[in-house]
This record gives structure tokens, sequence and C-alpha cells, in this order.
């Protein structure tokens, strides 16, 4: 017994050691998005240029100079052993992490589950994501435990820390402005000033050290590289776009409307405003709740990968909490597990090419990750989530 819980409590440990031997003695240990902030990182203490380098290929850099910024620490080492540190600073926030987050929702469970198999739970559903993070280098999952730590904390009123993390996730990538509504319906004004001091903190340290006017370029380079990804991904009726504007845009009636390009602004506006109104109502059916209130709040990330527009990968980093909820608290049925399956288990990365392709045009998880959606607004409206 005691070796099954000893296996059970450092899962995560064993296998990021155990993939990480098997990717030096394969000589695959390339991290190759790590390489691009390690690259700029290095380019930004040369005060270079960091956007629209043509000789970076496809691995250009698209991300803030604060990003840059603070991936000075790994830069200023030889790039293996660069490498090595943050393949370990990912497994041990990911371990310490999944610790603490399991400690503060185990009381909320149904299924009277102790910490060591929550914790154990939370990193198996996660195994192959992962693995898909550390092996790539990502920042998906650092930014879906800052958003579900962020959101304890800020449950617990500690509220300057929460705020400080989630304005430092913005110079990651933005997904965070997705829940200041969550906030604004709280009317925590206060809140957010307090992410708005933090962030223009953040936004004026590089300056501290590297100088207004270069930084200032660099920003507004930033921007335009934004500007650039969006107009390259605004075709909603394409296949392998997984927001929800694209899913129920080519899967409704509404495929042959949307055709019309000067419609699609008033779509997007009335989708959106619609999933405001729907977060609104289960705000209201939990205000009394503190339990379900952070189970909404955990919810609430799995709306990032379908409004904006990212990788397929990171529907298992910002989908994970439903998981958990749907484990913890409901029945299961065959949907349930497909719907699992396909977020969860990530077939994307052990399928045959032919599957890959398949999986990943007909928007797969994302149809799944809007399933498990629903399935907490309908146990809402029973109120059989408590």
């Amino acid at each position: 017994m005691h070796t099954i819980s000893y296996f059970k409590r450092y899962y995560i440990l064993i296998l990021s050691s155990v993939f990480l031997s098997i990717q030096l003695i394969n000589k695959a240990f390339n991290m190759n998005d790590f390489q691009v902030y390690y690259r700029t990182g290095n380019r930004l203490l040369n005060q270079e240029n960091l956007y629209r380098i043509v000789s970076d290929g496809h691995y250009v850099f698209k991300y803030s100079p604060t990003f840059a910024f603070f991936s000075i620490p790994f830069s200023i080492l030889p790039l293996f052993l660069a490498k090595l540190c943050y393949w370990t600073f990912l497994t041990l926030l990911f371990f310490y992490s999944s610790k603490f987050i399991s400690k503060k929702i185990a009381p909320l469970s149904n299924n009277k589950l102790n910490i060591d198999s929550i914790q154990f739970l939370f990193s198996l559903v996660l195994s192959l994501h992962f693995m898909r993070e550390v092996d790539l280098g990502q920042i998906n999952l650092l930014l879906s435990i800052i958003f579900i730590l962020s959101g304890i904390l800020y449950f617990e009123n500690k509220k300057i820390i929460a705020a400080v993390i989630i304005a430092f996730s913005l110079f990651l990538k933005p997904f965070a402005l997705i829940l200041f509504p969550f906030f604004v319906i709280r009317k925590d004004v206060k809140f957010l000033f307090l992410i708005l001091a933090f962030t223009l903190f953040f936004l004026l340290i590089p300056c501290v050290f590297l100088g207004v006017n270069y930084i200032t370029i660099q920003n507004l380079n930033w921007i335009n590289e934004m500007k650039i990804e969006l107009s390259n991904k605004k075709d909603i009726l394409a296949e392998g776009n997984h927001t929800i504007f694209s899913i129920l845009g080519r899967y409704t009636p509404l495929f042959w409307i949307l055709k019309q390009e000067f419609i699609q602004k008033y779509y997007k506006l009335i989708v959106l405003c619609s999933i405001g109104l729907s977060i609104l109502w289960v705000l209201w059916e939990h205000k009394k709740n503190s339990k379900t209130l952070l189970w909404t709040w955990l919810v609430l990330l799995s709306w990032i990968p379908l409004l904006s527009y990212t990788s397929d990968n990171a529907f298992g980093a910002f989908c994970f909490p439903l998981i958990l909820i749907t484990l913890l608290n409901f029945k299961k049925n065959y949907l349930i597990y497909t719907a699992l399956l396909f977020i969860f288990l990530n077939p994307l990365e052990i399928s045959h090419h032919i599957i890959f392709q398949i999986i990943f045009n007909t928007s797969i998880m994302g149809i799944s990750a809007l399933y498990l959606l629903g399935l907490f607004y309908f146990n809402t409206k029973k109120n059989t989530l408590t």
C-alpha cells in the first residue's frame, strides 16, 4: 500500500524523469518553443529587434517584451542547461501546484477522495498534455495553473497576490482578458484596478533596465504582431478553427448565413453576449454557495480555448478543471467518457496522421468541451451540482 501511495503522490515527478531520460537517450531534447524564448532573451539583452525576423522561420517570437525580459535568467545560461532548468521548473511547478490545488478542492468533492487520490487524478488526466508542454517548452499549462491559483486566492480574499499573477499572465498570453467580465459581474472594481496597477508595473520594469525608447518600440512591434496573428486567423468557417464561433458556424444552419462576411461581426457579438448572459446566470444561481462559485471560476477557464485562436493542446491545459468537476461530482455515462477522451487523452498526440487530421479539422475537442460545459450548465439548472 505504501508503494502505491508514493507512486500516486509522486507520479508526475516519476513521469517527468522517465520522459526526460527517453528524450536524452533519443537525442530528442529539443524544446523548440523554449528555444524561441531563450533566443529572444539574448536579443533583448543586446537591445535587438524581437519581431518579424525572417531567419527564425516558423519559430518566431509572438509574445511581449516583458515576457522576453523574464526569460533573461534562462538566456544567460548555456542552452542545454537552460532547457534542463526550464523542464525542472515546469515539473516542480506542476507537482507543487497540483498538491496545493488538490487540498483546496478536496472538500468540494461529492466523491470523498483523499488529497493524494485527487492529486493523482489531476496528474493522470494531464499526462499527455504535460509531456507535450515540456517536450516543446510551452506555457499553456503554466497559464492554466496561474489562473486556477488566482481563482483560489481571489476567493480566499488574497486579492493582491491574485492580481499580481493575473497581471503577469497578460504578458505571456492575454487570455486573462476573457476572465475580466467575471469581476465586472461581481462589481469588484477595486480588483480590476489592482490588476491594472500591476500590469503597468510589469510593463515598466524592462524600461528601467533597457530604456524607455527601446522597450516602447518593441511593445509597438508586439501589438503589430498580435494584429498580424489575428488577421491570419479570422476565417471562422475554416477547418481547424476550434473557437465556438467556428463550431456553431460550421455545424449549424448558420453556415449559409455566415458566408456573408459583414454578418460575421454581428454573429460574434451575439454569441459573446449569450455567453456573458449564461455566465451571469450561473453566478446568480451560485452566488450564495462558495463551493460552486469556485467551480464556476474553474469552468470559466474552459471558455478560453473556445474564445481564442489557440492550439489544440490548449484544450487540455485550460479545460482540465472541467474533468475534475465532472469526475468528482457528476454521474458518468458513455457520452461523458467520450468527451473526456477527446479532450484529456488528446488522441491528436498518439494517433495516425490521417486520424490526427480528421480530429483536428473537425474540431472534435472543441465540440467535446462544449458538451461538458453544457453538462455543467444543465446540472446548474437542476441544482445537482452541490
